[in-house]
């Protein structure tokens, strides 16, 4: 009959299966037994692969449009906020040399108009 500590008794007709990813580490008086992470390998579908090809080969734009169509299907709020950053980074150099014109054209007016009126 088994007893509840982890020893193997002789009611165990068979050991444990131990993969060959586990690992032991041997610390002080503790012995911890592990299983080593896989390798971590980016993978994609053999299908999403075919259905890209497919459209690449109609044209770049369709592609374009089911790349982004996927995108946001899978995290609408981060495809959203990147795009909204990508849009804004776009423009903000721009809106910053408009708004600056407009501050030295406000100023040089202003000046102008004070130099008249003193001298």
């Amino acid at each position: 009959m088994g007893t509840l500590d982890s020893k193997l008794t002789l009611s165990d007709p068979t050991p444990p299966r131990v993969s060959s990813r586990v690992r032991r580490l041997k610390w002080g008086i503790f012995e911890v037994a592990y299983e080593s992470p896989r390798p971590w390998r980016f993978s994609i579908p053999r299908t999403a692969l075919f259905q890209f090809r497919v459209l690449a080969v109609d044209g770049r734009t369709r592609a374009s449009v089911w790349l982004f169509r996927e995108l946001f299907k899978m995290a609408p709020m981060a495809v959203t906020t990147y795009f909204v950053s990508l849009l804004w980074i776009t423009l903000a150099p721009a809106f910053s040399l408009y708004m600056g014109h407009r501050v030295l054209s406000l100023v040089s007016d202003l000046l102008f108009l004070w130099i008249l009126a003193v001298g």
